[in-house]
C-alpha cells in the first residue's frame, strides 16, 4: 500500500470516528413533509391557494397526510385534514365552490 492511500485511509477513519451518529429516532421523511406543510399552512384551506378552493392538489396533500395519521397513529394530522374537508363539504354534502 502507498503512503497517499494509507494516509487517505487514516484521514478518513479519524473523520468518520468524529462523525455524530444519526439520531436513533430520526423521523421518516412522509412525517418531515407533513410538518412542513402544517407550519407553512396552519390552516388547511390555505394549502397551494389564496382563498379556499376543492382541487386535486389539496386532496393529495391532504390524502398524504392523512396517510401519515394512520401510519403514526397521531391524530394532529387526521384533524387537519378534516378540517379541510369540513370547511369544504356541506351538511347537505354540497362542495364548497
Amino acid at each position: 500500500m502507498s503512503k497517499g492511500l494509507a494516509l487517505v485511509l487514516v484521514a478518513v477513519g479519524v473523520v468518520s470516528a468524529q462523525a455524530p451518529p444519526p439520531p436513533a429516532a430520526a423521523k421518516a421523511v412522509s412525517v418531515r413533509m407533513a410538518d412542513s406543510v402544517m407550519a407553512r399552512h396552519a390552516d388547511p384551506l390555505t394549502i397551494d391557494a389564496v382563498r379556499p378552493k376543492w382541487e386535486y392538489t389539496q386532496g393529495l396533500v391532504l390524502k398524504a397526510i392523512f396517510a401519515v395519521g394512520e401510519k403514526t397513529g397521531d391524530s394532529r394530522y387526521f384533524d387537519y385534514a378534516r378540517r379541510y374537508y369540513d370547511e369544504m363539504i356541506g351538511a347537505d354534502g354540497a362542495i364548497r365552490t
